[in-house]
């Protein structure tokens, strides 16, 4: 009896060309495949799965947003879901672990930010905390 094989995602930002790759991890090899490049405007750059892997938070430098995407399963496919303004370039994303909060950082303005998440997963503006 063959088992079915879990496929797994890496998603790589590609900021100066606009887009996200998406690859295939094999399983057993750890060999990476392209599986497709997602145009993404803004410059992304910091990326992050929420904690059930069901959300990409991508930090887009150029245009001060975070956007959210849904991560299709079992493709690993992206789709938006939406985006939140900041109040400067991110350059770390990530969330907590219950997944209710988006944390962000930034260089120049030498502070992080906290965002809650809305229903659908996308973080809220303003902040909760800044």
């Amino acid at each position: 009896m063959s088992q079915a094989r879990t496929l797994h995602h890496m998603y790589v930002a590609q900021q100066d060309d606009d887009r996200i790759s998406i690859y295939t991890v094999d399983p057993d090899t750890g060999a990476l495949s392209l599986q497709e490049d997602v145009a993404v405007e803004g410059g992304p750059a910091p990326l992050a799965l929420s904690p059930n892997k069901e959300l990409l938070y991508v930090g887009l430098r150029g245009t001060q947003q975070i956007a959210t995407y849904r991560v299709e399963s079992p493709s690993g496919r992206l789709s938006v879901v939406g985006s939140v303004p900041l109040q400067g370039e991110p350059v770390y994303v990530a969330t907590d672990r219950t997944g209710r909060y988006v944390l962000s950082a930034y260089y120049y303005q030498s502070t992080a930010a906290v965002h809650a998440v809305d229903q659908r997963g996308v973080p809220t503006f303003p902040p909760v905390e800044w």
